[in-house]
């Protein structure tokens, strides 16, 4: 009885944010293996991909502030989706080893992954720190602007590096 209703809370902890997240009038894309390098590699400017998995509560928690964030900002970065469980090789590939995973890209290379997200500002302050860090400017809040978000984003809280450079190896799908 105990696991029979743990699992129901389970689920509606699941479902719950999920459904409210699928009820937006435009979804977050999918990345997989073969359309990869169309949408990311191949691609200028800056991308994001969260590495995710329905039955990952985590992620569920933070799908609302994902796709709050792709309706918002859409128009100056690309989002995606890696459905961790059916994309396991580019996750692999990606050296994504836990979920919720955010990997950013600039130009096609990989320049920072982030563990977990708090919020959609959480989120949005974190590119915009990567952006800066990688070509001098924010993306999606001008700096000096009123914009802004609220949540600032500390690099020491858990931020880690891209890959040193040639330890990524992208199979391409040409």
């Amino acid at each position: 009885m105990r696991k029979f209703i743990t699992g129901i809370l389970l689920s509606a902890a699941v479902v719950m944010p999920l459904q409210r997240a699928l009820a937006a009038d435009k979804l977050v894309p999918f990345v997989t293996q073969e359309n990869f390098s169309e949408r990311v590699l191949n691609e200028k400017g800056f991308a994001i991909i969260e590495a995710w998995a329905i039955w990952c509560p985590f992620c569920n928690q933070a799908a609302p502030y994902v796709q709050s964030f792709y309706n918002h900002y859409s128009d100056k970065i690309k989002v995606f989706i890696l459905d961790w469980d059916e994309q396991k090789e580019l996750a692999k590939t990606l050296k994504i080893n836990g979920i919720p995973r955010y990997v950013m890209f600039y130009n096609g290379q990989m320049i920072g992954q982030k563990k977990h997200i708090r919020s959609e500002e959480n989120l949005a302050a974190w590119v915009d720190y990567m952006a800066k860090l990688s070509s001098g400017s924010t993306i999606l809040h001008p700096e000096g602007s009123d914009t802004a978000p609220k949540e600032s984003y500390d690099p020491s809280e858990e931020n880690e590096a891209a890959p040193q450079s040639g330890e990524l190896v992208v199979p391409l799908d040409k």
